[in-house]
């Protein structure tokens, strides 16, 4: 009876300290910096099976069915091409409550029957650790590559107003 009791009571002590451990993996080291993936038996980054199209998205030519969070502030989407493609989409991460906790920006460019993985990088304070949904749309406005001279690419909130430039010093 009393070894029973012992082996028990180790038992108990090993799942204690499992859940200690888990704890410290998932809810810690976050907080500090570390980054955790949380992969499946075979220690792939599992697949997020729900990735809702905007209805826009389709009429754009546009087709996505699948997103792969590849590590915690990035995912990778694949996206047929219908049609000619040259856009900026926006894909949006969603809790379990179905409240809005990422979004990112990606600029796009396809040829018609094409496809290609396009990656979305999240600012990393956006841990898509609680992501349980994602939702792919095109963004809305003029898209103005970092590179390019904004004053050219964006008109001017007022017509009479001219934009304004930004001079590098030298």
């Amino acid at each position: 009876m009393k070894m029973i009791l012992s082996v028990l009571r180790s038992f108990i002590a090993f799942l204690f300290f499992l859940i200690v451990v888990d704890v410290a993996i998932y809810f810690f080291l976050p907080k500090l910096g570390f980054a955790v993936v949380k992969t499946d038996v075979d220690g792939n980054i599992p697949v997020v099976n729900s990735l809702a199209l905007d209805g826009n998205i389709r009429a754009g030519g546009i087709d996505a069915d699948r997103a792969i969070v590849i590590n915690p502030n990035t995912v990778s989407v694949y996206i047929r091409f219908s049609q000619s493609v040259n856009e900026e989409l926006i894909l949006k991460g969603y809790d379990r409550s179905g409240l809005e906790i990422a979004r990112a920006r990606q600029k796009v460019v396809g040829s018609a029957d094409d496809a290609a993985n396009v990656e979305f990088a999240f600012a990393p304070a956006m841990s898509l650790e609680q992501a349980r949904s994602f939702q792919l749309s095109i963004a809305t406005g003029n898209f103005v590559p970092v590179n390019e001279d904004v004053s050219e690419s964006v008109p001017a909130e007022n017509p009479a107003e001219e934009p304004v430039v930004v001079e590098e010093k030298q």
